[in-house]
């Protein structure tokens, strides 16, 4: 006799995720290339903050990125920089920033990028340490990240025990014997207290490695780490939308970030090559208050 398959059953088979990669990756093709045009033309500022600014620009690549999703799973959820936090009915979530390194853009500084990954939501209740939604649910590892830089046109994906990949290229880092040996980027963010952090991190990182830069997007900075091109990278206060579709990519690729929920929505983020991580984790922890 015939039966359709549930649709519990369709959400969970390999045709579903393959079809949530192609989405993953078109809707960032789609709002870099929107920032691609824009780059180097006269924006409209919405907001200007303390070491940062909000563009016309965010909200209508978010605009691109989320009538994508929605167009093929109205039902997911969604976390945005812009919108925040809209509920879905089915146990995924969409976690977007249409653009991360506004200020650097704004400048005309080419380092910058989209984020789209997707996750599965766990159904029970979550545990401290565990990304949490406002309903008390967990957020699961990433299955598909896409981290995009428009100039340049690279494109990170990391697909959940899949592999990491750099324009279709495996990532696969491997162990460097020393901090001494590597660059290390540190962001100093936007609030006071950050800044503070990483201006007591930063005379230590300096004795200890190679070169220490300050890049100026979360998001890539990670991407460049699971690259190989960065050993490291710290930064206090920043957002769940600006790492974590590129902590997923570096985990695929090897490499370890661990971040800390310290007050509601502001994180701590430490990543690193894992021959690198032990000491820098050791470094942040000492330029702790």
């Amino acid at each position: 006799m015939f039966m359709m398959r549930s649709t519990a059953c369709l959400r969970s088979g390999k045709r579903y995720v393959r079809l949530i990669r192609k989405v993953a990756i078109d809707a960032a093709l789609a709002a870099g290339a929107t920032i691609r045009k824009s780059y180097g033309n006269l924006l409209q500022v919405d907001k200007t903050l303390p070491h940062d600014l909000k563009l016309r620009l965010d909200r209508t690549c978010e605009e691109r990125i989320l009538t994508a999703i929605r167009r093929r799973f109205p039902a997911h959820g969604v976390l945005s920089e812009e919108i925040g936090y809209a509920p879905g009915v089915d146990p995924f979530l969409w976690i977007v920033d249409p653009m991360d390194g506004t200020v650097n853009f704004f400048h005309e500084i080419p380092f910058f990028c989209t984020c789209v990954s997707c996750h599965k939501i766990k159904e029970s209740q979550g545990i401290q340490g565990e990304i949490l939604l406002p309903d008390g649910r967990a957020v699961g590892s990433a299955l598909v990240s896409v981290v995009y830089r428009p100039v340049g046109e690279e494109l990170f994906t990391g697909f959940l025990d899949g592999g990491a990949y750099l324009n279709g290229r495996l990532l696969h880092l491997e162990h460097l014997a020393d901090l001494s040996l590597a660059i290390a980027s540190l962001s100093f963010g936007a609030q006071d207290g950050s800044v503070a952090y990483i201006g007591r991190l930063l005379p230590r990182m300096v004795q200890r490695a190679q070169k220490v830069r300050s890049f100026g997007s979360t998001a890539l900075d990670i991407a460049y780490v699971a690259a190989g091109r960065v050993g490291a990278f710290v930064q206090m206060g920043t957002n769940l939308w600006d790492f974590a579709a590129a902590a997923a990519i570096l985990k695929e690729a090897g490499g370890i970030l661990e971040a800390e929920e310290y007050t509601r929505g502001r994180w701590k983020v430490v990543a690193g090559n894992p021959g690198t991580f032990p000491e820098v984790r050791m470094l942040a922890e000492g330029a702790l208050e």
